[in-house]
């Protein structure tokens, strides 16, 4: 039988308070489009793209995701530098120039901005071809639980591939989807980049329109969660001034 932990009253309070709470912690991002937030929240993409203060109060349980997601990032960056060294890990991408021609040239749709805007990123893994450059490739690492592996690839992960389909111009874009978990994972191939690219300039439009036209924020989509996503977010406390 389990014996009560016994009370020391300079560890009680520690071990109550100092483990489990919520971080506090606060950052001016850089006002630009990243590869990594086009797809995932509009709403959040419209105050970063504009530089909104960020104040993020994450859960014990948020950071220990994210710890373990970022240690199989490790393992594997690891694991393929040791059998292509002339890999790059977060190659930082050439700056993508959206222009609002291209916007009514793709789209068909008049561009909300009159002055380009830029996207840039950094994909997991690049591993050039040492005898064609057509066939060089990007990794992209995605980690997740609760049937990451059981479905389609999400459309805010599709739309990051093609930004660095974009910037680093190569037709070849995989995902490793891993689950913390269980650690089960796949391959999965990015398809059609020239009309996911499209999705960009949708989503970079319908932002410019709401920044220059509307000056709103767009609302959530629907696959945002307030208890699961908006909780941890840096603009939480934007989107829900009353708590």
């Amino acid at each position: 039988m389990t014996e009560p932990t016994p009370l020391n009253p300079f560890a009680a309070p520690i071990l109550e308070r100092d483990f489990d709470y919520r971080l506090t912690q606060e950052r001016d991002p850089t006002p630009r489009y990243s590869a990594s937030g086009l797809g995932f929240c509009i709403t959040q993409l419209y105050y970063k793209v504009q530089g909104v203060h960020q104040i993020e109060n994450r859960d014990l349980e948020s950071d220990c995701r994210m710890a373990v997601g970022n240690a199989i990032h490790e393992v594997l960056q690891t694991r393929v530098k040791l059998r292509h060294p002339d890999a790059i890990m977060e190659l930082q991408t050439p700056d993508i120039q959206i222009d609002p021609q291209e916007v009514r040239d793709e789209i068909g749709e008049e561009p909300c901005f009159t002055e380009p805007v830029f996207c840039s990123g950094r994909p997991d893994i690049y591993i050039p071809c040492p005898y064609d450059p057509d066939l060089d490739f990007v990794v992209e690492i995605k980690t997740g639980t609760k049937g990451l592996l059981s479905g389609l690839m999400p459309d805010y992960h599709a739309v990051q591939g093609a930004a660095y389909w974009r910037s680093l111009d190569v037709d070849w874009v995989y995902f490793y989807q891993v689950d913390r978990g269980t650690i089960a994972r796949r391959f999965m191939h990015f398809p059609n980049p020239h009309e996911l690219w499209k999705d960009v300039l949708r989503i970079v439009n319908r932002v410019e329109r709401h920044i220059n036209e509307l000056g709103t924020p767009p609302p959530a989509p629907a696959h945002i969660s307030k208890v699961r996503h908006c909780l941890n977010c840096g603009y939480f406390y934007k989107c829900f001034p009353e708590g």
